[in-house]
């Protein structure tokens, strides 16, 4: 009977409905990953070279360039910034030498603790290796005393790379790696990394100096039928 079939179907649909329910109730309770809780930490480079605030600068071979390793983070809802930060920077040793990696005062917070109260206690130690035959740098930084870590944006560490005079027309990118900032919970975060490329000229490479002087020219077509005219005519004037 129609009546029947309609109720029939009406409890197949709700069963349907309970039974969707009973699915998204543990997705509604579950709790949010801790990586969403607290703020991301931004790594990226920055120099007066760069063209139009990209990530790309103008160099040629024998410069010497200066970028300077930028932090950033908005901390945690808890209020805590960050108070540790590492990350390894990778280039290629046949065309760049590392001449100085500094320290940045990031992490210190500019003398300013995670809640911008001034106080000027914090300060940064770490360590700086310098791998210039694979071309790695690696950077560990702590502040100390830790509090509450620091917010805010900052150099965390100035590289001054010197290219190489013979280095070819080539475009090269420092790639910051293996980053992870810590908050004072010891909870880390894997930090946004932003690379920079570097634009080399190596025109001056390219043409090796050479400052030959030009070659004696060789006979030209025209040349060489004047000289066979006067060869010709020299016999004729003997014939006579």
């Amino acid at each position: 009977m129609p009546s029947e079939r309609f109720a029939t179907g009406l409890s197949a649909a709700l069963a349907a409905v309970v039974a969707c329910g009973l699915l998204l109730v543990p997705l509604a309770v579950a709790p949010a990953p801790a990586g969403a809780i607290d703020s991301a930490t931004l790594l990226y480079f920055d120099s007066e070279g760069f063209n139009d605030d990209t990530t790309e600068i103008d160099a040629a071979a024998g410069e010497t360039v200066t970028l300077d390793l930028v932090a950033s983070t908005h901390g945690n809802p808890a209020g805590n910034g960050i108070s540790e930060l590492s990350y390894a920077i990778e280039y290629d040793p046949g065309v760049f030498t590392v001449t100085d990696v500094e320290q940045g005062s990031m992490l210190a917070g500019g003398g300013e603790d995670g809640n911008g109260t001034e106080n000027g206690s914090a300060t940064v130690d770490g360590t700086v290796e310098i791998d210039d035959e694979n071309g790695v740098i690696t950077v560990d930084q702590e502040r100390i005393p830790p509090g509450n870590g620091t917010m805010g944006t900052g150099t965390t560490a100035t590289l001054t790379l010197a290219i190489s005079e013979d280095a070819p027309t080539t475009n090269e990118t420092l790639e910051i790696t293996d980053g992870s900032a810590t908050f004072p919970s010891d909870y880390s975060v894997d930090p946004i990394q932003r690379d920079a490329t570097v634009l080399v000229d190596g025109t001056a490479a390219d043409d090796g100096g050479s400052s030959l002087e030009d070659p004696v020219p060789g006979p030209t077509p025209l040349s060489g039928l004047a000289a066979i005219g006067a060869a010709l005519w020299l016999r004729a004037r003997r014939a006579r």
